[in-house]
C-alpha cells in the first residue's frame, strides 16, 4: 500500500521518493505582479494580497505602483513621484511639507526702501513703484531718501538783487 504523505499543508507539494521516503517542497507562489504581495496559507494555498504604496504617509509624494515593473524600493511596484505644488501664483513661495503637503507662503516683496511702494502680482511678482513726493507745493522741493521717505527743503529764492525781499508764495 502507498505511503500517506499528505503533510495537510497547501502551501507544500507532498510525493514520496523511494530513497528518501516523504517529500514536501515549498509551493512557489508568484502571480509575477508587483503590486501583489505573494502569501501561502497552509489552508487554502496560494493567495495574492494588493501592495499598499504608501511612502510613509509623505504628503509630498503621490504613490503610484506598476504590476509590471519593479518600483524604487527594489521589492514592489510601488513608485513615489513628487508632487506638483506648483499654484501658478507668483506671489507664492510653493513648497511641501511631509506631513502636510502643498504650503504656499506669501512672497515678502518689500524691498526695504521707502522710496518705492511694493506690490505683487500674480503673473511676474513683485513690483516697485517709486513715490511720488510731490505735494503741489512750489514752494517747498520734494526728495526721498531709501531710509525715511520724502523730505521737503525750502526753495531757493534769491534773485540776488538787495533791493527786492525774497519770498515764496505757494
Amino acid at each position: 500500500e502507498p505511503t500517506d504523505c499528505d503533510d495537510a499543508n497547501d502551501c507544500t507539494l507532498d510525493s514520496c521518493s523511494p530513497e528518501s521516503g516523504c517529500e514536501h517542497v515549498d509551493v512557489e507562489c508568484d502571480d509575477a505582479d508587483f503590486c501583489t504581495e505573494n502569501l501561502c496559507d497552509a489552508v487554502g494555498g496560494c493567495r495574492f494580497e494588493p501592495v499598499v504604496c504608501n511612502d510613509n504617509d509623505n504628503l509630498c509624494t503621490d504613490n503610484l505602483c506598476d504590476p509590471n515593473t519593479l518600483g524604487t524600493d527594489g521589492l514592489t511596484g510601488c513608485f513615489y513621484t513628487p508632487v506638483d505644488c506648483s499654484d501658478g501664483d507668483d506671489c507664492s513661495i510653493d513648497s511641501c511639507v511631509a506631513a502636510i503637503g502643498c504650503v504656499y507662503t506669501p512672497l515678502d516683496c518689500d524691498d526695504d526702501n521707502d522710496c518705492t511702494t511694493e506690490t505683487c502680482v500674480t503673473v511676474g511678482g513683485c513690483v516697485y513703484d517709486d513715490v511720488d513726493c510731490s505735494d503741489g507745493d512750489m514752494c517747498k522741493e520734494p526728495s526721498c531718501f531709501p531710509d525715511g521717505g520724502c523730505v521737503y527743503e525750502p526753495v531757493e529764492c534769491d534773485d540776488s538783487d538787495f533791493c527786492t525781499d525774497d519770498s515764496c508764495k505757494a
